[in-house]
């Protein structure tokens, strides 16, 4: 008989407004999974719901929780990927080395198809190799994004869910979405953001969006104006 204490864990997951596939449901089962398929006692699961990647993981509700709860009964972390983890390469690499002298390991449940644990030498060396191509596949991807974003912007077409001073008509129906709709100005809203451009010279953000909300005008949902949301407008280069 074994008897030899099992290794105590904690999983963490994170999903953010973008996410598509990574679900917190597919990521609990997976963790789960792994912990029992490596003998490890899997104490909790803290998760992040509509939590950027880039922010520092000691900043998330949970993510906070959870360094704070890293001691010397629970020495251990396992997630899927190293993007629910960390923002970036360097703070990958900077986590890792302040746990490794904390005697904290990592274990990632899929690194490029496998898994990879950071207590041996070895396995620290795979790890900062893979870190630095997932950080290579994440900029080419936001490289791809801006430029698709830059065409539909320049071509008239909709790039988001709903902006003040158009609407969106026409499109293709994809995959049950319509996709490819064309933006139009509204008179009515385009008004608003003439409005905004005009006291923008002398007024602040959070002047002009009081006296919007004072003069009765509504965002394009029909909620108040914000001091950000002002800002969000003079910035946006579909106003110029």
């Amino acid at each position: 008989m074994d008897t030899k204490a099992k290794t105590r864990v904690y999983g963490y997951a994170r999903v953010s407004t973008s996410d598509q596939e990574n679900s917190l449901e597919v990521q609990r089962k997976r963790i789960e999974e792994y912990c029992q398929f490596k003998h490890l006692q899997l104490v909790d699961i803290f998760v992040d719901e509509n939590v950027s990647g880039y922010t520092p993981i000691d900043k998330r509700p949970s993510g906070s929780k959870l360094i704070a709860l890293l001691n010397k009964d629970v020495k251990a972390v396992v997630a899927i990927k190293p993007d629910r983890l960390f923002r970036s390469t360097i703070d990958a690499l900077t986590t890792i080395d302040q746990w490794d002298n904390m005697g904290i390991e990592l274990h990632m449940v899929d690194m490029g198809g496998a898994t990879l644990a950071t207590k041996t030498a070895m396995g620290k060396m795979l790890f900062s190799v893979l870190i630095v191509f997932s950080q290579f596949e994440r900029d080419l991807t936001g490289e791809r994004t801006s430029a698709i974003l830059k065409n539909k912007k320049s071509t008239g077409k909709a790039y988001c869910g709903s902006i003040l001073g158009y609407d969106k008509i026409g499109g293709e129906l994809v995959n049950g979405k319509l996709k490819n709709q064309k933006l139009v100005p509204n008179p009515d809203e385009m008004e608003i953001i003439d409005l905004i451009k005009l006291n923008a010279t002398h007024m602040s953000p959070e002047k002009i969006a009081n006296n919007l909300n004072a003069w009765g005008y509504t965002a394009k949902k029909g909620g108040k104006f914000f001091p950000s949301t002002i800002q969000n407008i003079l910035k946006n280069p579909i106003y110029n």
